[in-house]
């Protein structure tokens, strides 16, 4: 059975190539480009892990993060997409800011799926730092 990501980027561009990759890895994917869709896909559907982007529009991440944190979305391991430094909440598992390699992506997908326990209301704690950062390549 392959784990399930939920990516709640808008860009589709970005989404494609995501998709792509972890789909190769042998996740199974769903894409949504709003935040409200992702309201709505989380409370139909579940997922193992969500890669969220800071650039989510009609609510955004925040309004994803604290939907989780009201208990109105299901608790899922979250990995943030971020252009910035924003500092990550209880329900954030791992930041990427950007520029990230899609190996990272990847990892810190495959870490978030496998060290999360759907029976907590607690969800895992990297051992590793939560930013990875690097330079762009090519």
């Amino acid at each position: 059975m392959s784990l399930h990501v939920l990516i709640a980027e808008p860009n589709t561009q970005k989404a494609d190539l995501f998709v792509r990759a972890l789909q190769n890895c042998g996740f199974h994917v769903d894409v949504v480009t709003s935040a409200i869709a992702c309201f709505q896909w989380l409370q139909e559907s579940s997922a193992d892990v969500i890669i969220l982007s800071t650039d989510l529009v009609w609510g955004g991440s925040d309004g994803v993060l604290a939907q989780m944190r009201q208990g109105d979305l299901p608790r899922v391991p979250v990995v943030l997409l971020t252009a910035g430094t924003e500092r990550p909440e209880p329900a954030v598992c791992h930041v990427l800011a950007s520029p990230f390699r899609l190996d990272d992506l990847i990892r810190v997908t495959q870490w978030a799926a496998c060290h999360s326990d759907p029976n907590s209301k607690q969800l895992a704690t990297p051992v590793h730092p939560t930013s990875v950062r690097r330079p762009a390549e090519g």
